[in-house]
């Protein structure tokens, strides 16, 4: 059975799935790639090796697993087999003592092996592309964000940052890597300013009322 690419758009109570099989080309098997810079200092993907097995396990990426959402999905995972990688750069956006806190439960409740945190910014690039060629994810569960529809009003840039060139560069990564599976998170902000009391997912989203609502519509 070939891959498959899955892209799901989540808003608090309403889902939206859209899938694209991969060429059948490409074979159903854990790619291995190797990252080199240039002279510039951007990082370029050179010959890949495609005689690694997949591994029996899933190896799920989980961004912004320190949060509220993020670990309460590692711990759903983590319950059921999954090896989980948690990217997280524990922003103070949100009091950082409760991401601690997520981070020390999950790791009394499942052990340090079964799971693994890094600390960092999903736009740098050679700090991401460290971790996927470190741990291979087979797929995405894109969760970080920048939140906040007050505070992007005072600061759209860094919600560009983050929301689009940060998800920009995961779907990247998970196309050089054969992921098979990537699960992104959005936010009923999209819809904006609209006159229906119950939204659904073929409304328009033509109206976002903030800079974070924009970035979310991006993708």
């Amino acid at each position: 059975m070939n891959n498959q690419v899955v892209a799901t758009t989540c808003s608090s109570s309403r889902t939206t799935i859209m899938q694209n099989s991969v060429p059948s080309h490409v074979p159903n098997t854990m790619v291995h790639e190797t990252f080199e810079s240039d002279s510039d200092g951007d990082t370029t993907l050179s010959s890949p090796s495609s005689d690694i097995a997949e591994p029996v396990n899933k190896v799920i990426l989980v961004t912004g697993g320190a949060g509220f959402i993020g670990s309460h999905v590692a711990d759903h995972l983590l319950s059921r087999g999954d090896r989980v990688v948690i990217v997280d750069e524990l922003n103070d956006y949100y009091d950082t003592r409760l991401k601690f806190a997520n981070l020390k439960y999950l790791e009394e409740k499942h052990g340090s092996g079964k799971y693994v945190f890094y600390k960092g910014d999903i736009c740098d690039v050679a700090f991401i592309s460290d971790v996927f060629a470190k741990e291979r994810p087979t797929h995405i569960c894109h969760l970080a964000a920048r939140a906040g529809v007050r505070a992007s009003i005072a600061d759209p840039y860094i919600y560009v940052h983050s929301n689009i060139e940060g998800t920009t560069r995961l779907v990247d990564l998970a196309r050089q890597y054969l992921c098979q599976n990537f699960v992104y998170a959005s936010s009923s902000s999209v819809y904006g300013c609209s006159d229906k009391e119950i939204l659904t997912e073929k409304d328009a989203v033509e109206k976002p009322v903030s800079p974070y609502a924009a970035t979310k519509k991006a993708w």
